[in-house]
């Protein structure tokens, strides 16, 4: 098993993305994760972190995505029962980020996340540190680097490209298309 690998800015949030891109290297190092699709339910179980599917009611208009609680000195995620696997597995590594970059400098904090369909957008940087972590967590940058040079160099169209890699790393087609954004490649 991997070493437990904490990270925090100052008080806790406020983390650069390349520093959450830095250590969501080293957690997959650590828990010698070398293959995509990444599973985070397996990164969870390491952490003897354990998660449920839950019915969550709606909230305000919007469904509840996930939440991370600590509950009689245990960390538990629950995810929406209603979600697809990719939204689950990004909601699960949505919670783990917080879990690794919020938790620990206030461990009786809880999360719990909306979601984004129904308009619902957050600034706040917990939220956003979070979805950065979950998709570098899932999208290894220099996967996704090495995957999309090797199919955008047959000359696909861009459409193919993002449905190629989303079955790759498992995630949804706008999880894949936000990352190759975010990481300057279309």
């Amino acid at each position: 098993m991997g070493k437990l690998i904490y990270l925090n800015g100052k008080d806790g949030i406020n983390m650069e993305k390349i520093e959450i891109e830095k250590k969501t290297n080293e957690i997959l190092s650590s828990y010698d994760i070398l293959d995509i699709p990444v599973d985070p339910i397996d990164i969870a179980k390491k952490l003897n972190i354990k998660v449920f599917n839950r019915n969550f009611n709606s909230f305000s208009n919007d469904t509840v995505s996930g939440a991370i609680k600590k509950e009689n000195n245990n960390i538990n995620i629950y995810v929406n029962e209603e979600d697809t696997l990719e939204r689950k597995r990004f909601t699960i590594a949505h919670e783990l980020g917080h879990y690794f970059l919020h938790l620990r400098c206030n461990p009786n904090k809880e999360f719990v996340d909306m979601h984004r369909r129904t308009g619902y957008n957050t600034q706040l940087p917990e939220e956003k540190e979070a979805n950065q972590f979950a998709a570098a967590i899932l999208m290894p940058e220099k996967k996704v680097r090495e995957l999309y040079k090797s199919i955008n160099n047959l000359g696909v169209s861009e459409s193919f490209i993002i449905e190629w890699l989303s079955e790759r790393f498992f995630v949804s087609k706008s999880a894949i298309k936000f990352r190759l954004k975010n990481l300057g490649l279309i």
